[in-house]
């Protein structure tokens, strides 16, 4: 089961209470739970709803704020929402009380991020305060977070990656959503349908200003051409700071609404004409300075009758374009939203293209084909983005709050850990407690009659009773809101270092190499990861030590440190899975020098945890100690202590759970973590083919030192090695710029982008900065190795002074042109991407020869690796499937050719008589077959010899005539063979049931499109029945009985 949290800051209707039921009952179906964040209810969502309030200050009285603790400075943009929350309307505060709202925010969400632990946030606006702190804090902690909002047609719901320039929409032309005239001539019956059947031309969300001596005076108004303006909530839409990427980001070429619309008037005003902004209801404390403009007038009227009575409506993203739309009235677009790139509205996204754009829309320059694109396009969202409540679908819509949960589900849900979660949830928001109880769900699972008790105040009690001899406490999350292993990772400098050496050290799991059989590999990670961190940094523990006084004091948990160091409260002894040299100086910073601490040491691996806590208690305490002890843990984990002592303690503390060094800029780690997650794609792609290859084609060459097979590796053999790596970091720091600009530039240009769904976690990702460092930081010694290496080629002669000089020059060169080819590719259309893409294959493999020498055997093998991937790329891009291409094959066949050619223009080219050529070959070989049986094809080989060894002795050659031994398999000779024959039956077994899965999820649609069709029949029955009695009614038949 998981847990949905879903936010709101709307009214709510009937209609809004039928959809959010139906979107939360196919969560709930799905066995997940669901918690309804709002600021106001309906009641059908009780069940459900958490409290909120657009006071934000009103939050004091629904939360305990003076109890909770603010998020790390680091996980929010503090500045950029301090400025937001200033600019919020309706807050009944002053402006030296403003900062205050922010801090109730940050508390309220930390506490509502640790207390609910939601799998999926589904957030109203995620770039407004209210809910916009808890979408940063989900980001930083990898839950996924969509934007749920209202759609621009009345009863629809719509759900999106961000409203505006964030959306998955913005700038994706219309003819890449449709891709067939069929079904454009769907969406256009679908559109029409769909718009006749919601009049927008009558459409009010809120009351709107009728005051009719403003419309008078406004019609008398003789200036001509009229033009409207209507501004979205510029506060809530991420304008505010103005400097902000999320301003950028939908309004590029203006600060803010109020400023494209000055720019609009000052061009209408030139040709007699007038404007009028309407402004946002939001507006109360935006800043709306018209001075020096006549023609631009404020006035806050009936957006309806403003429409009527313009003739053109220029927008900065508000969702009112559908309804100017629907009025015939030419739409101005000033901003990227979902109707951006459509060919519905005329663009001006930049001040230089306002005159042309008005001047389109005054003479209706295709306004005819635009109502055309503005129907189609209705149609596609009623069939793929716009949500409806299936008990108000209208006849066209076909997408549903089922279909948006099942998409969902899979896409977010259906692999994540189950585990049981408090009935109690919403309640443990509200509540001044420390934690929500599960003590009790824990006593009922071990049964034997235990008590564990989950409400601290009996705790503290207890503690000081005469009878209690023993306080075992637990340390991470309980006397330490926190994880002492990972906050003690967590302060190891300089940072940069560390996180590239705890990431090695984490993609390279050396807990798997020392778990002995049987054991879990994870009882090493943690140790491994602390003692060897200590060893290559050991000024942490200086540092530690310094550090430890001011985190004990921000993380103490209050209630529990106080009880512990009351002066009748019984001895305490700290159980815990960390360190001692971790533990000791937090104990002593928070006034507990005398607690007898049981931790891991140094040196000792990982002993409670193989041994457990159980075990070591009962060595360290006799049996009467423990019978009158009592234990406090926040860890289901520690069950095994609870029926040793005489009373347990279970509660899971507020705290913030994560893992140290995992979020900082390492090379490739956006490429592993984001772009192709899952796949080891480091271990497979990067470091055993990219890296392995420009190892064979340049440390290998004749020139390095292996002049033969029986010459040993010289020292210029030595310093390309080490140059190699180096080059490669800084290659792939500045390449994988690229990847994260593809994901978050090029994906809006794309109609099917592949996006795993984790870059948002790498939303404010520092990539475009210190990739350019890392670059810059390891291309420069690269280079000097490589210089080196040239030096000591030439024995005593050194190399020009010039060339290393020429090297550097040469490699930013490679730098900055990879660069620009990246970013050019990820803002062409996706079928001109072809063409750059081999660009991109020959920088990555034969960028390195602006500094190292390379031969014809190094240049085979480089330009085989770019064309396996070049044709790989070539199908995908054309629909292809990219499983069934062996591209390992491909590039042995390329390679095989490529020598081939170079011998046949000079022999001397290759070099035949080098082991490079022959270690590039049987390096390709193994790779192809590898590919084509598996990891054991070694043993399969091996197998197969064995077979025909016995086919070729005399009874063999009997059995082989006789047609017995060709009947029969190749043996397996050694367990991996069985395992392998195991495996594939079980992937069969698992091949079946997939299908029986998927043919189950068939018949499930099936009924539910039967379930339609009836309730569609039953409705037409109904009004058919209505139309018979109303015509019998007319004739003057008596009604039926």
């Amino acid at each position: 089961m998981a847990v949905v949290l879903i936010s709101n800051l709307a009214p709510i209707t009937d209609a809004d209470a039928g959809f959010l039921n139906d979107l939360i009952g196919n969560f709930e179906r799905l066995g997940h739970q669901v918690v309804f964040w709002s600021t106001v209810s309906h009641p059908t969502l009780e069940r459900v709803f958490l409290p909120s309030s657009w006071k934000i200050k009103d939050w004091l009285n629904l939360y305990p704020v003076d109890r909770l603790l603010p998020p790390d400075t680091g996980d929010i943009d503090a500045e950029t929402w301090a400025e937001r929350v200033n600019a919020l309307c309706l807050q009944d505060v002053d402006d030296a009380s403003r900062p205050a709202l922010l801090e109730i925010l940050m508390r309220v969400s930390r506490h509502l991020l640790e207390t609910v632990q939601p799998d999926l946030y589904l957030a109203w606006n995620t770039l407004c305060p209210h809910v916009g702190v808890l979408s940063d804090l989900c980001r930083r902690a990898d839950i996924p977070v969509m934007m749920i909002e209202r759609g621009h047609i009345p009863d629809t719901w719509m759900l999106d990656t961000g409203l505006l320039g964030h959306s998955r929409l913005a700038e994706v032309p219309l003819n890449r959503l449709i891709t067939s005239a069929r079904q454009r001539r769907s969406c256009l019956k679908t559109g029409t349908a769909v718009l006749a059947e919601q009049n927008l031309a009558t459409f009010q969300r809120y009351a709107q200003n009728q005051d009719e001596a403003s419309f008078a005076d406004l019609e008398s108004l003789t200036g001509r051409p009229r033009v409207l303006f209507l501004p979205p909530d510029d506060s809530a839409l991420g304008f505010l700071p103005a400097q902000g990427p999320d301003r950028a980001a939908s309004l590029p070429g203006y600060t803010s609404s109020l400023d494209a619309a000055r720019a609009v008037a000052a061009r209408v005003s030139a040709v007699g004409g007038i404007t009028v902004f309407k402004p946002h209801p939001s507006f109360e404390r935006l800043s709306l300075d018209t001075r020096g403009q006549p023609d631009l007038y404020i006035l806050n009227l009936d957006f309806q009758r403003l429409i009527r009575w313009a003739d053109v409506v220029v927008t900065s993203g508000s969702g009112l374009l559908h309804v100017a739309m629907s009025h015939n009235k030419p739409v101005v677009l000033t901003a990227r939203d979902i109707f951006s790139g459509k060919g519905i509205a005329y663009e001006a996204l930049q001040e230089a293209d306002i005159t042309g754009a008005l001047s389109a829309a005054l003479k209706r320059e295709g306004f005819t084909a635009r109502q055309q694109a503005f129907k189609v396009y209705t149609g596609w969202l009623s069939q793929n983005y716009l949500m409806h409540a299936e008990q108000t679908l209208p006849s066209a819509g076909v997408w549903t709050a089922a279909d948006a949960v099942a998409k969902l589900h899979k896409r977010h849900l259906q692999h994540r850990p189950s585990w049981a979660r408090s009935p109690e949830l919403i309640a443990a928001c509200t509540q001044a407690r420390p934690a929500r109880p599960i003590g009790e769900e824990l006593a009922s699972q071990l049964g034997s009659g235990l008590t564990i008790a989950s409400d601290f105040p009996s705790f503290a009690q207890t503690l000081t009773q005469r009878e209690t001899t023993l306080a075992v406490v637990d340390f991470d999350h309980t006397l330490l809101l926190g994880n002492s292993t990972e906050l003690y990772l967590d302060s190891i400098r300089p940072r940069w270092l560390a996180a590239a050496i705890h990431a090695l050290i984490w993609g390279l799991q050396p807990w798997t190499w020392m778990a002995r059989k049987g054991e879990d590999p994870l009882l090493y990670r943690d140790y491994l990861r602390v003692v060897l961190m200590t060893i290559l940094f050991p000024w942490s523990l200086l540092l530690w030590n310094i550090k430890a006084a001011r985190i004990a004091k921000e993380l103490a948990c209050k209630p529990l440190q106080e009880a512990l160091t009351q002066v009748n409260a019984a001895p305490t002894h700290i159980l815990s899975l960390g360190f001692r040299f971790i533990l000791s100086p937090l104990v002593r910073a928070m006034g507990l020098p005398g607690a007898l601490i049981t931790a891991e040491s140094f040196w000792g691996g990982p002993t409670i945890r193989r041994q457990g806590k159980a075990a070591i208690l009962r060595d360290a305490h006799g049996s009467d100690t423990l019978s009158r002890a009592i234990t406090i843990t926040d860890s289901p984990h520690d069950a095994d202590l609870f029926p040793l002592v005489r009373q347990g303690w279970l509660i899971d503390w507020p705290g913030r759970k994560f893992t140290a060094l995992l979020n900082d800029y390492v090379p490739l780690r956006y490429t592993a973590d984001a772009k192709y997650p899952g796949g080891n794609i480091l271990r497979h792609q990067h470091f055993g083919e990219d890296l392995m290859v420009l190892l064979l084609a340049y440390a290998l060459i004749p020139a390095s030192g292996m002049l033969s097979f029986t010459a040993l590796p010289g020292l210029p053999f030595l310093l390309t090695l080490l140059a190699l790596p180096l080059l490669f970091i800084s290659f792939f720091a500045v390449y994988e710029i690229g990847y994260y600009e593809n994901d978050f530039v090029a994906a809006r240009r794309e109609s099917k982008p592949t996006l795993s769904g984790l870059q948002a976690r790498f939303a404010r990702y520092p990539i475009n900065r210190c990739g350019w460092l890392w670059g810059a930081g390891a291309g420069l010694p690269g280079c000097l190795l490589a210089y080196g290496a040239h030096w000591s080629n030439l024995g005593d002669t050194p190399p020009p002074p010039v060339l290393l000089p020429l090297f550097v020059v040469g490699w930013t060169a490679v730098l900055l042109a990879t660069r620009g080819v990246f970013a050019l590719f990820n803002r062409v259309p996706e079928t001109q991407r072809v063409l750059l893409f081999p660009v991109l294959q020959l920088a990555k493999t034969c960028g390195a020869a602006v500094v190292l020498p390379l031969g014809g055997a190094g240049l085979a093998v480089l330009l085989a690796q770019a064309f396996s991937r070049v044709s790989n790329y070539m199908v995908y891009r054309h629909g292809g499937e990219t499983k069934l291409v062996k591209r390992q094959r491909h590039r042995l066949i390329v390679l095989v050719l490529m020598l081939a050619g170079l011998t046949a223009i000079s022999p001397s080219l290759v070099g035949w008589t080098a082991p490079q050529v022959w270690v590039i070959i049987a390096w390709a070989l193994h790779r192809t077959l590898r590919e084509t049986f598996g990891p054991t094809w070694g043993q399969q080989l091996r197998g197969g010899w064995s077979w025909l060894r016995a086919a070729l002795s005399p009874s063999g050659w009997k059995a082989l005539t006789s047609g017995s031994l060709a009947s029969q398999p190749a043996p397996v000779t050694d367990a991996q063979g069985k395992l392998k024959q195991a495996m594939e039956a079980i992937e069969q077994q698992e091949s079946m049931i997939r299908q029986l899965n998927e043919g189950y999820t068939m018949q499930l649609m099936e009924i539910r499109d039967l379930q339609l069709t009836l309730a569609q029949k039953d409705n037409s029955l109904r009004r058919l029945q209505e139309e018979k009695e109303l015509l019998e009614m007319k004739l003057g038949f008596p009604p039926s009985p």
